[in-house]
């Protein structure tokens, strides 16, 4: 369903921001992955609930407590995400550092 070249002029590349640009309320609802990445109907997950508070809960719990950045090349650019497999997609190796907040306010 998430790679449906009729819906999606580029189905296989990353891109949150197609659903940002739908306009009819209608559309809208019916494009919301979450509509369906859980299932439907009968067959619907019955933890799905528990899996998106949990998600928003440590995803609040990140951004309050901690300071993400990304490496830097030696030409100071940013790492480039690799893929290994365009059916799996998850990064190959993405280094990051990341310093508590309290940290970062201690040592201005």
């Amino acid at each position: 369903m998430t790679r449906n070249r009729d819906l999606f002029s580029n189905p296989e590349t990353f891109d949150p921001e197609r659903y940002f640009t739908l306009t009819d309320p209608i559309q809208k609802r019916a494009m919301d992955p979450r509509k369906w990445i859980f299932g439907f109907g009968r067959r619907i997950c019955p933890g799905i609930h528990l899996a998106e508070a949990s998600i928003w809960s440590l995803t609040a719990c990140i951004l309050a407590t901690l300071d993400i950045r990304a490496l830097t090349t030696k030409n100071g650019g940013v790492q480039e995400f690799v893929y290994d497999n365009p059916i799996f997609r998850y990064v190959m190796s993405f280094h990051c550092y990341y310093i508590l907040w309290i940290d970062l306010l201690l040592l201005k």
